[in-house]
């Protein structure tokens, strides 16, 4: 009886936080895509977009929900957010998106091991910014 109270109150805990985390534990239980993004951001496409860090950061997460992206995960702390699902890319390898402060603005690097994906992401994203 107490083994059967336990797997249950695992498995509902183990229910509460995939949710919560949208599923990301599942699909990525090591971080190993949002380390690829971060990997290749070297190769970044970029541009600096006038205004504050949070309004931009806020504009780019805007701009992304617009367009039917689909969020991976999302770093806060970092200005950072992964989507993957961009529509119009034929392959789900995740795209990140990175906000910093810069000279004459906020510095926005769109980052993806998928060179289609991070050219489609960037286009998308730089003409509506």
């Amino acid at each position: 009886m107490r083994i059967a109270h336990s797997i249950c109150q695992t498995a509902l805990a183990f229910t509460i936080l995939a949710t919560l985390s949208g599923c990301a534990i599942i699909r990525d239980p090591g971080g190993n895509s949002v380390e690829a993004v971060r990997k290749v951001r070297a190769e970044a496409r970029t541009r600096v977009v006038p205004g504050k860090l949070e309004d931009v950061y806020r504009r780019t997460i805007e701009t992304a929900d617009a367009a039917g992206w689909e969020v991976f995960r999302r770093f806060p702390e970092e200005h950072l957010v992964v989507y993957h699902q961009i529509p119009g890319s034929v392959d789900s390898t995740q795209v990140g998106v990175f906000c910093s402060e810069s000279d004459g603005g906020v510095l926005v690097e769109v980052a993806s091991p998928s060179i289609f994906s991070r050219e489609l992401a960037a286009k998308i994203l730089f003409r509506r910014l």
